[in-house]
């Protein structure tokens, strides 16, 4: 049994990091921050480039390290937290016997595009299927590095130490060895609601990808729902992706111009400010989500979330914000009228959304399972608190 030395060092591993704009981009901030004030050593490592700036931050960072400053990294580390597999990150900890922890924040080991998911339906790993797909997504040469990667990972979820889902659903759909659930937690001090009136937001927030599992579509056929059974509402499209111009397009097409705005990326102030603002976010994606992050921040501001019912999505807003059907519109468009004109609804959502993100997901509970994982592995004894 290894005796503590002094403050637990971390190496936490993400491919993509600030200045990009993403769930697992905030997710690896969100933990690396809460173990630094929780009095661990962090050293994030990212394969995105620096910005012009490089934001403080409680932990450092070090952008694209070549092998040898990498090796030096994890060999002076006690604990090594990937939340993106990387196989030469992953070799190196291994044969530095380090204590391997892998966060799933998506489906790595069941599909080998990492979504489980293909043109509108779920999707698990079949070779024959799997193949069309690769060769459909990127190319026939990309098949078998795409198909090698998938093997690596799989293998490495049984190698490591600790395998962390962060959803219950997720959970159930991977079914990993030495598996651990932990749920994402954020800064609910940050994301906290506003006082005042909602006056001049927008009626609906959307915050994404513009991607097709989002949901967009499914969206903007709501609004045009809304506004034929007279209730024209207001929507934010706010985020960037492949499907934007054909969003703007179906906007045109279902003459909803006047009420739907495409805000593009936004910085997180701006992002806090519409979300408490907004009457309600709508998180429509046809997709299993693992979890749903944009969903948890705008029920810590204790705006009113009207979300699909899949994966772990739905687990996260049950009881606290309205689910309805993977993309069913018309079920959709009859929630978002029910919240914007229903003040006693909106008050009752508003109160019971920021008490579980307050109750279950702040990240300073998530720092402390993560520390109890790790010091489990390590044999420490003792759980630091932020």
């Amino acid at each position: 049994m290894e005796e503590e030395t002094g403050p637990l060092r971390v190496c936490l591993y993400t491919y993509r990091f600030e200045p990009d704009i993403g769930g697992v981009e905030t997710f690896s901030r969100d933990l690396a921050t809460a173990l630094a004030e929780a009095g661990c050593r962090v050293t994030l490592i990212t394969k995105t480039r620096p910005p012009q700036e490089e934001a403080p931050h409680p932990f450092r960072v070090r952008r694209r390290p070549p092998p040898s400053e990498l090796w030096r990294l994890l060999r002076e580390a006690d604990v090594l937290q990937m939340n993106v597999f990387n196989p030469l990150v992953f070799a190196i900890g291994w044969i530095l016997r380090r204590k391997l922890v892998w966060t799933h924040c998506d489906y790595p080991t069941t599909c080998p595009l990492g979504i489980g998911w293909w043109r509108g339906r779920s999707c698990d790993f079949g070779p024959v299927r799997c193949v069309r797909h690769i060769r459909q997504e990127h190319s026939r040469l990309a098949v078998p590095k795409v198909l090698l990667h998938f093997a690596l990972r799989v293998l490495a979820s049984r190698l490591v130490d600790g395998n962390v889902v962060i959803s219950a659903y997720g959970g159930r759909r991977l079914q990993l060895p030495r598996q651990t659930l932990i749920l994402i937690g954020i800064d609910t001090s940050w994301f906290a609601p506003e006082s005042g009136s909602r006056d001049g937001g927008p009626d609906l927030l959307f915050c994404g990808r513009h991607i097709p599992e989002k949901g967009g579509e499914v969206l903007l056929r709501a609004v045009r729902a809304c506004h034929d059974r007279g209730r024209p509402v207001r929507v934010a499209l706010e985020g960037d992706g492949r499907e934007r111009e054909r969003w703007r397009a179906l906007a045109r097409a279902l003459e909803l111009e006047d009420a739907v705005t495409f805000s593009g990326q936004v910085s997180p102030p701006r992002l806090l400010e519409l979300m408490r603002r907004a009457r309600a976010v709508v998180v429509p994606s046809v997709h299993d989500e693992c979890f749903g992050l944009v969903a948890l921040e705008a029920m810590s501001c204790g705006t009113p979330v009207i979300a699909a019912r899949v994966g772990g999505l739905g687990e996260l807003v049950e009881g606290a914000g309205l689910l309805f059907s993977r993309g069913n519109a018309e079920e959709l468009a009859a929630h978002i009228i029910r919240v914007l004109d229903d003040p006693s609804l909106g008050r009752e959502l508003r109160g019971r959304s920021r008490q579980v993100a307050q109750e279950q997901h702040d990240r300073c509970h998530m720092a402390g399972q993560y520390l109890a994982l790790y010091r489990g592995l390590l044999g420490r004894g003792g759980v630091s608190a932020c």
